[in-house]
């Protein structure tokens, strides 16, 4: 195992922070699993606009444990490579930041938990979650996708979301089967896909929630806005739905 640290205190073992014009700002990797560190105060920044670039471009021979307090920005924020057979985890703390320039702030290909305090913004999705595996998204900071916040792009993993603080975006999970727990603010619509799904909602929802096919359940004891059909909650074409609603839904309901 390989542990890398970005500081900018200059001690013995870490790295200076890294700010390049031609590729990712960090692609180091060991043949297994390996740790990441960003210090506060220091930041790992690539300007290079190719798709595939990152502000860290984590590759795939082993489980990543990676914990950010400082800055990371590329055209994605973090890149996790696909193909990788362990489960990595990603943390964000409080006050920092990750942020995809022109693509997402942090893109799965492999399984991965993200745990985020401080703020995940992409210009085109906030998370987007490629590969096949398990993921889940925690969130006690703001998440932030021009296109989606959160987004089971390949529609194939089991995700789990549960947010306590502000998602700004729509929020799509795909197909598999799916938990959404929102205690938190999600300014967007929340789309289930083919699969089981299972959504809490106790505070608010800005827009609808679609719970495509599969035998769903929604407990809603928050608030939950309207399409522009006026509908609040949408079911799929089959499966069977299960509804409790002890909050407000700004419209009908659609199953």
């Amino acid at each position: 195992m390989a542990n890398y640290r970005i500081s900018s205190t200059g001690a013995v073992g870490t790295q200076q922070s890294v700010l390049t014009s031609i590729g990712s700002a960090f692609i180091l990797d060991s043949a297994v699993a390996d740790t990441l560190t960003v210090d506060a105060g220091s930041f790992l920044i690539s300007n290079d606009l190719a798709a595939d670039t990152a502000g860290a471009s984590l590759a795939n021979t082993g489980a990543w444990s990676v914990a950010v307090s400082g800055i990371v920005i590329g055209t994605n924020g973090i890149l996790l490579a696909a193909g990788n057979s362990a489960a990595s985890s990603i943390t964000v703390n409080k006050d920092a930041s990750v942020t995809g320039s022109s693509n997402h702030g942090i893109a799965a290909r492999s399984a991965v938990s993200i745990n985020n305090s401080g703020s995940i913004t992409g210009a085109v999705n906030g998370v987007s979650i490629e590969g096949g595996a398990a993921s889940s998204v925690t969130n006690a900071g703001s998440i932030i996708g021009a296109s989606y916040a959160i987004r089971d792009f390949s529609g194939l993993s089991n995700d789990t979301v549960l947010n306590k603080g502000t998602i700004s975006g729509n929020v799509d999970l795909g197909g598999g089967t799916n938990t959404l727990t929102n205690s938190g603010s999600i300014s967007g619509l929340v789309i289930g896909g083919t699969g089981n799904d299972n959504f809490t909602n106790t505070k608010t929802i800005s827009r609808h929630v679609e719970l495509g096919a599969g035998a769903n359940a929604l407990d809603n004891s928050g608030s939950i806005g309207a399409d522009g059909a006026g509908v609040s909650v949408r079911g799929g074409a089959t499966g069977n739905d299960s509804i409790t609603n002890t909050g407000a839904l700004s419209a009908s309901i659609a199953l």
